[in-house]
């Protein structure tokens, strides 16, 4: 009976001790203690993205012609070409070509409108003719993304965007055949060869500007 008395006194003695101390809840493991401050640190600003101009006079295909200033976002171009039945990969600066002219397009389906039995395509370079200054000529197999979408800019007029991808809508009548909404035609292969009047087919490049 002792025993249990003075076990008892030891455990309230205890209770009392603790409760005048300050108890820490445990951290919560979800909570990264530095969050706050790193959600509102100002982003520390990119390094400024290197561009290299040139003054180019680019070439559409309903014979359009603008001519003014165009960056690339790299300094080189990697091309890939066959040669006696080799494909070879090279490294060339813009520098050094002279022209770049698209001669096919390859179709990616986009969409399905199913109530209007069409089936939307977008139609991006795929065969490139790439002429050096020195004249070597490379053929290039694939796309080259950066080539779909192209500022130009020059002093009279200012900027626009110009592209050498375009779309078309294939129209299923029900038949054997079916056509092309926009080309207007019964030939599935003609767009494939044959881009919308306002793409881009050409560019001849003339010097570089820093």
């Amino acid at each position: 009976m002792k025993g249990l008395t003075l076990f008892f006194l030891i455990f309230l003695l205890t209770v009392c001790l603790f409760s005048d101390q300050d108890v820490n809840e445990p951290d919560d493991p979800r909570i990264n203690e530095n969050f706050q401050i790193e959600a509102n640190k100002t982003p520390s600003e990119k390094e400024e993205e290197e561009f290299f101009a040139f003054m180019v006079t680019v070439l559409f295909e309903d014979k359009t012609i603008l001519s003014g200033l165009i960056s690339f976002p790299k300094e080189n171009l990697k091309v890939i070409h066959k040669k006696k039945d080799f494909l070879f990969r090279k490294t060339v600066k813009w520098e050094d070509v002279k022209s770049i002219k698209i001669t096919g397009w390859k179709p990616t389906l986009k969409e399905t409108i199913k109530s209007k039995n069409e089936y939307l395509y977008y139609f991006y370079p795929d065969h490139y003719e790439i002429i050096m200054k020195n004249s070597q000529k490379y053929e290039y197999r694939g796309n080259i993304t950066y080539l779909n979408k192209l500022i130009l800019t020059n002093k009279e007029d200012g900027s626009t965007d110009i592209y050498s991808f375009f779309m078309d809508y294939w129209k299923s009548t029900g038949k054997k055949e079916g056509y092309w909404v926009n080309a207007k035609t019964i030939d599935f292969y003609y767009p494939f060869n044959h881009p919308h009047t306002k793409s881009f087919t050409t560019i001849n490049f003339h010097s570089r500007k820093d």
